[in-house]
Order: C-alpha cells, then sequence, then structure tokens
C-alpha cells in the first residue's frame, strides 16, 4: 500500500508522533488540540474575509456560524479528521491575496502549495487565482511557487517507485466520491460518457 497524498500529510501525524513521545503529552490530544486549533482558526479567518469583504457585522456571522457549525464540531470532536488542518492554509492564502496580491504574492503562492500537499484538491484553486493576477510573469512566479515546493517534497518519493507513486496520487477515490488532483477530470469524463 502506497501513501496517496503527498509528504507533508503523511509526515505530520509521524511528527505529533514524537511531539508527544518529547512532551508526555498523549498523541491523541496533539492531533485533537491540532485540529481545535484548525477550526478556530477556520473561524477567525472567515472574520477576517468578512471584514475585508462585507462589513463587520456579516464578518461576526461568518465567523460565529462555523466557530459553532454542528458538522464541524462533530468532525472535530468525533471523526477527528486531519484534513481540517489545509482549510486554513487556503482561507488565509485568499485573505491575504484580497488584501494586496502583490505584496503576499508569494506568501499566498505558498500557502496554497502547502495546503494542496496536504491534499491534492486545492490546487483546484490556482486558477482562480491566477486569473486574479494581472500580469503573465506574475501568474508564472505564483504557479512556480505552488508547484515547485510540492515537487521537491515528492522527489525523494518519485525517484524510489514513480509509478507506485502516481497510481496511489492520481487512482485514489474513496466511498464513491473521488478525490485527489485528478478527481475533477474523471468527473468531467463521466459528465461526458453520460
Amino acid at each position: 500500500s502506497v501513501f496517496m497524498y503527498l509528504p507533508p500529510s503523511m509526515f505530520y501525524p509521524a511528527f505529533c508522533l514524537k511531539l508527544a513521545a518529547a512532551s508526555g503529552i498523549p498523541f491523541h490530544l496533539i492531533i485533537k488540540l491540532s485540529v481545535v486549533a484548525a477550526d478556530a482558526g477556520i473561524a477567525v479567518l472567515l472574520f477576517g474575509l468578512g471584514l475585508k469583504l462585507a462589513g463587520r457585522r456579516r464578518a461576526v456571522l461568518w465567523g460565529t456560524l462555523y466557530a459553532f457549525n454542528p458538522v464541524s464540531i462533530l468532525i472535530v470532536s468525533f471523526h477527528g479528521s486531519i484534513t481540517s488542518l489545509m482549510t486554513p492554509l487556503m482561507l488565509a492564502a485568499y485573505l491575504l491575496f484580497s488584501i494586496d496580491h502583490r505584496r503576499y504574492l508569494r506568501s499566498c503562492a505558498l500557502l496554497l502549495g502547502l495546503a494542496t500537499a496536504w491534499r491534492s484538491f486545492p490546487i483546484l484553486l490556482l486558477p482562480l487565482f491566477l486569473t486574479a493576477l494581472p500580469s503573465r510573469r506574475d501568474r508564472a512566479v505564483f504557479t512556480a511557487y505552488v508547484l515547485v515546493p510540492n515537487l521537491l517534497w515528492a522527489l525523494p518519493f518519485l525517484w524510489a517507485d514513480w509509478r507506485a507513486m502516481l497510481s496511489a496520487i492520481t487512482a485514489y477515490s474513496g466511498w464513491g466520491l473521488h478525490h485527489g488532483a485528478f478527481g475533477a477530470l474523471r468527473a468531467l469524463r463521466l459528465v461526458s460518457i453520460g
């Protein structure tokens, strides 16, 4: 069996295990606290986006609705999926981009790249960012800052067995829903064949 995500997502639980051994804090608590912190960060980032895009009243509403959303509370408290750790990265990239994309171009791209390293579907946001950039040079720099770190993280694994890694990443699907960077392509194919 080959892990179907890029290395940062795979190494995070190992990091938490090492942190648990070094600190004496139980592993499950470290994992849960990181997911709770990510959800709190999502609420704060939604508040920040609301301030930027819709005013203070809606900003408070956006942050509060997420913070007390029963689905997110259930996922954090019961399921404990670490997938939510990438959402603050995507939101932070978008918030910084909406504040000043020229000033935060590289930071936004690195945040989106890290979110993409965590799970592959945030790459679907790349065209959203690219279409908002004014120059070909900015689009090239943004794309490079998103993709090159992911390639560097994947390089040792690609070197060891590129067929197995690419097969795991591109062929992964779960519970009838297709995930991964090629999920959108699968969906288009299914739509085209009826």
